[in-house]
C-alpha cells in the first residue's frame, strides 16, 4: 500500500461559527456604545428656542468621545471577524469538496 503523505489537518466548522458569533457580539457592543453616546448627547444638548422648536447644540458632543470611538472600534473588529469567518467557511467547504473526490 502506498500512502500519500501525512494526513492533512482539517479546519473545524466551529472556527467559522465562533468568528460569526464574535462578529455579532462586536456589532451589538458597538451599537450600544454609539447609541449611548448619542442618547446622552442629545438629551443634554437640546435647547428650546420657540414653542415646540428644538434645536441641538452639537458643541456638547466635543468633550467625551470615548464611547463613540469605542463603538467604532467594535464595528471594525466585528467587520474583521466577519471577513475571517467567511474566509474560513470558504476554506472549510473547499476542503470538504476535495476530500470527497
Amino acid at each position: 500500500m502506498q500512502q500519500d503523505g501525512p494526513p492533512r489537518n482539517k479546519i473545524s466548522k466551529w472556527w467559522c461559527i465562533g468568528f460569526f458569533i464574535a462578529a455579532i457580539v462586536f456589532f451589538i457592543i458597538g451599537g450600544a456604545l454609539v447609541g449611548s453616546y448619542l442618547s446622552a448627547g442629545y438629551s443634554t444638548c437640546k435647547t428650546k428656542s420657540n414653542y415646540d422648536d428644538y434645536t441641538y447644540d452639537y458643541t456638547c458632543f466635543d468633550g467625551n468621545n470615548s464611547e463613540y470611538y469605542g463603538g467604532v472600534a467594535m464595528f471594525v473588529l466585528g467587520s474583521i471577524s466577519k471577513f475571517v469567518a467567511w474566509v474560513l467557511l470558504i476554506i472549510y467547504c473547499v476542503q470538504r469538496r476535495r476530500r470527497s473526490w
